[in-house]
């Protein structure tokens, strides 16, 4: 059979990316425990594509893809694309899984345990011999203000906050570690399941921890910047404001520590 891959293209122009998006598997991340955990991803692959190339076999994609599922560990992703490298002939390959990822927590009070999901994505890129890999995590925790503390007689307003992560890694850290940091920066982490005493000491140690999402920011940027195992880093903390029509939000960046 012909491979109108190979054949000439119209234009003799070199593509930078050429892959495929949305690809829907199950997929399973090696955990802090070594235990597995079983969980959906939402898969981008991709090469680069040089200008005697009309296509790519979006099969060998899948293939690569397919061949790694069962077990996402440390060096995954990386073999992955070194074997796309050679199995299309490319300078370039980028590969990211989007995927839901379950920590299970204990109510502070009665020790109920239920699981807590965070959003995660992995991504790795190698660009022209240069390799990058990085982690994505939202992560929901509970802020209390620490105006409305200082101001009221009778409380302080409260709300859910999200903590966006992204860091390029120097070498592997659990994402239990990673969230674990970012909940402590925080009034308060966030629970799934909680019973009537759990609620009266998550609400009192929040208000025993004001924080502005000011704070949130600055408190998790000097923890990641201490980390070895990072590379660099960008954060954003939005307060999803409880007597506000907007959100509140702040941002900052490994450069800060330039």
């Amino acid at each position: 059979m012909i491979d109108m891959q190979n054949t000439q293209p119209t234009y003799a122009l070199s593509l930078k990316k050429v892959g495929i998006n949305d690809l829907i598997l199950p997929i399973a991340i090696v955990q802090e425990n070594t235990d597995l955990q079983h969980t959906i991803a939402n898969i981008s692959v991709a090469t680069s594509l040089d200008e005697n190339h009309k296509g790519t076999h979006m099969s060998r994609l899948i293939e690569s893809i397919l061949s790694s599922c069962e077990k996402i560990e440390q060096d995954t992703l990386k073999n992955i694309a070194e074997n796309l490298l050679i199995r299309l002939d490319a300078k370039n390959a980028y590969i990211s899984f989007d995927f839901p990822y379950f920590i299970e927590k204990k109510s502070p009070h009665t020790q109920k345990i239920a699981p807590v999901s965070y959003s995660c994505k992995l991504t790795y890129q190698i660009n022209e011999n240069k390799h990058s890999y990085s982690y994505t995590l939202k992560i929901p925790v509970m802020t209390l203000c620490p105006c409305s503390k200082a101001i009221s007689q009778y409380g302080a307003h409260s709300q859910r906050a999200f903590i966006d992560l992204s860091v390029t890694i120097n070498e592997h850290i659990h994402f239990e570690k990673l969230i674990k940091i970012a909940e402590n920066t925080a009034s308060s982490p966030i629970y799934t399941l909680l019973k009537r005493e759990d609620e009266k000491c998550i609400t009192e140690q929040a208000y025993d921890n004001p924080t502005f999402v000011e704070d949130v920011a600055r408190n998790l940027a000097q923890e990641i910047h201490k980390l070895k195992e990072i590379h660099s880093f960008t954060l954003s903390v939005e307060s999803i404001e409880s007597i506000h029509n907007h959100n509140a939000f702040a941002s900052i960046d490994s450069s800060s520590f330039l």
